[in-house]
């Protein structure tokens, strides 16, 4: 019974969310049976195609997104890959939520807050593309949920996690870098401590040295790009 009340509470407070949720949903299946399997954006979804069916990275552009398309080929479905898109998209819009809640907004602000998220068609759009908008998306609001709810206790592992969720990040796209170094600065700021600036500093390099590495090894050339 507890837990029955406690998910009638839940519905109480954030029905609001729950009905734009719902319709979001609702949206991306519309989006999914106009636009299928999923669209294909020229050269770029190419590139990234390329990468996850032959493993090795394109010299023009990081290709770390291939990895979600590595990951889903034994489905051999575009379908698939749009799917996890648009889940992608509920999840990053679910988090812009409880983080707008947690900071004292009221449910119809913080409802408000997810709609471009939500219903915006480009976002829609992107969701629909072999592009690597909506993974880099959720990994940054990952991140950023992480560094937002960072208690005392856990600060260490928390700020690890965020400066490795930004690295991988990078390697999708590389504007992820500059947000890594935001994060470092954030960490000096809020006094995290040597030992947490440390590991997010190892955490944050980990992917990216790990991509160049790969790029070096195909490429003869330790970089992310040529």
């Amino acid at each position: 019974m507890r837990r029955m009340d406690r998910v009638r509470v839940a519905l109480r407070r954030h029905w609001l969310f729950g009905l734009a949720l719902a319709a979001a949903v609702i949206v991306r299946a519309g989006t999914m049976l106009a636009f299928r399997p999923v669209m294909w954006f020229g050269g770029d979804s190419a590139s990234y195609l390329a990468t996850a069916l032959r493993l090795v990275p394109d010299p023009s552009r990081v290709g770390g997104y291939a990895a979600l398309l590595w990951i889903l080929r034994p489905l051999h479905s575009f379908a698939a890959v749009g799917l996890v898109q648009h889940l992608m998209g509920l999840a990053t819009a679910i988090m812009l939520y409880a983080l707008a809640r947690r900071y004292g907004l009221p449910a119809w602000a913080a409802t408000l807050a997810t709609l471009p998220v939500l219903f915006d068609a480009y976002q829609l759009q992107l969701e629909s593309d072999i592009v690597p908008d909506s993974s880099f998306g959720l990994l940054v609001v990952v991140a950023l949920y992480l560094m937002l709810r960072i208690p005392g206790e856990r600060r260490v592992g928390r700020a690890a996690a965020a400066a490795f969720l930004l690295g991988v990040s990078a390697v999708i796209w590389p504007v992820g870098l500059p947000l890594l170094v935001v994060l470092l600065v954030a960490l000096v700021i809020r006094r995290a401590g040597l030992v947490a600036l440390a590991a997010a500093i190892l955490a944050g390099a980990l992917p990216v040295v790990a991509y160049a590495g790969w790029f070096d090894v195909h490429l003869h050339r330790l970089s992310l790009t040529t």
